[in-house]
Parts: C-alpha cells; structure tokens; sequence
C-alpha cells in the first residue's frame, strides 16, 4: 500500500546550540536510526535554532549568524545518517526573546502553506512532531509552556516525538495521548550527559575542549573568540 502523500509529516528538533556539541550529533543520529522513530513515517527533519531566552538568565550573547552556521554544521554532519532529507529553519534564531513553542507551530504551519490556515482539514493535514526529551511530558507541558494545554490535545495540538532520558520515566497513559511518540535511542548511538554550559564554563576556564565539539567548532570558537568571560556570563 502506497503511503498517503496528503499527510505529510515534519520532525522539528531545537535548541539553542550554544554551542554544537558531539552529543548534539550522536543525540540526533541515535533518534533517526531507532526504530521507533522509523515506524512514524516521518518525511522530513526541520532542525530549528530557538531565539535568545526570555529569561536574562538564559540570555544568548553570541551572533545568531554563528549559531545558525553551527545548526547547519549539524544538518550536513547527520545527514549521511538518515533516510529523509534535514533542512535548517532560521524562523526564530533572530528573535529576541524566542517564540513559544504554540506560536511557532502556527507560524510553521502557515510557512508550509504560505497563508493563514481556515479549516481544521488544513491543519491536518501536515502534522509537526516536536522532539523533546522525556522530561518533557503531557503534565509538564500543560502546566508550563505557554497554551501547553492546546499543545498536548490530541484534537487541537501538534504531535511529540518524546526521546527516553535517564531519570525520566513515562508518566502518562499512551491510549489517552495519540499525539505522543516515546521513542529510545538506537543501541550504537547513546549520548552521554553533556550540556553546552559545561562547554562554556571549559572555554571560560582555559579548558580544551578537542574531545567535546567538532573540529569545525572548535575552530569557529576561536576564530570568533566566542563564550569569553566578558561576552558571555556563566549562571
């Protein structure tokens, strides 16, 4: 049976990439490769640079152009590892403070059709599979993100593609959430627990960071002198 082309369906993976680390990479090629994440038939990864925070703690203090060039350093470096084509989407990088995720996917729906949408068969027709990890779940999301409510509504939100975290078990029933795909990493492709503040505190403190980031980051970083104490505090 041929696979109904009216329905197409776009994983979207953000993040500040503050900076690209390797984890980034194993991170994203260990969901692609897993199996749960093959049997969503799933046409395409759209992988999204969010704004600067809102929060002055989460602040971004870097040139959106550099990070945008690292989000497409990740594309280049996964794509050899998928089976569906990887694009960047700059929607939001510019923007300060970064776009909520329930605004954004309007925006993204709208992109697609290049007009505001008007009927409920529109919006369903293209179906926008956030990927979080599992510390994000129905309750989480509803209590905390703005319309989270709508967001995790099988009948009015978006699909999520919900990656397995230590720590972080599913809480919540699969019957009663359609829309929440719980996927685990593919066995070759475990990340391991690294965060791009500890990459910034190591640069802040003289730290190599050779083992941590791509060659073509590391490089990017010191040419541009980037997450120097001056530049970018340390919360």
């Amino acid at each position: 049976m041929k696979k109904n082309r009216l329905l197409r369906k776009i994983a979207v993976d953000g993040g500040s990439f503050n900076p690209l680390h390797n984890e980034h990479i194993t991170r994203l090629i260990g969901i692609l490769k897993s199996s749960g994440f093959n049997l969503l038939g799933i046409d395409s990864l759209m992988i999204l640079p969010s704004g600067s925070g809102g929060r002055k703690d989460k602040m971004i203090h870097i040139d959106p152009t550099l990070r945008l060039e690292m989000a497409e350093f990740l594309a280049r470096a996964v794509q050899p590892h998928a089976k569906i084509p990887i694009s960047v989407n700059p929607i939001d990088i510019f923007r300060s403070p970064n776009t909520p995720t329930y605004y954004l996917w309007k925006e993204l729906l709208g992109q697609k059709f290049g007009r505001k949408l008007e009927s409920k068969s529109e919006y369903q027709s293209i179906r926008f599979c956030f990927i979080l990890g599992s510390d994000w779940q129905p309750d989480s999301i509803r209590s905390q993100w703005v319309r989270g409510g709508r967001l995790v509504d099988p009948n009015t939100g978006c699909d999520f593609i919900i990656t397995h975290r230590e720590g972080y078990p599913r809480t919540y029933d699969a019957s009663d959430y359609p829309n929440f795909h719980w996927v685990e990493y593919a066995p070759d492709y475990q990340p391991k627990m690294l965060s791009s503040s500890e990459i910034r505190l190591k640069i802040k403190q003289g730290v190599d960071i050779s083992q941590d980031v791509p060659i073509f980051i590391k490089k990017l970083i010191e040419k541009h002198r980037l997450y120097q104490e001056a530049q970018f505090p340390i919360a």
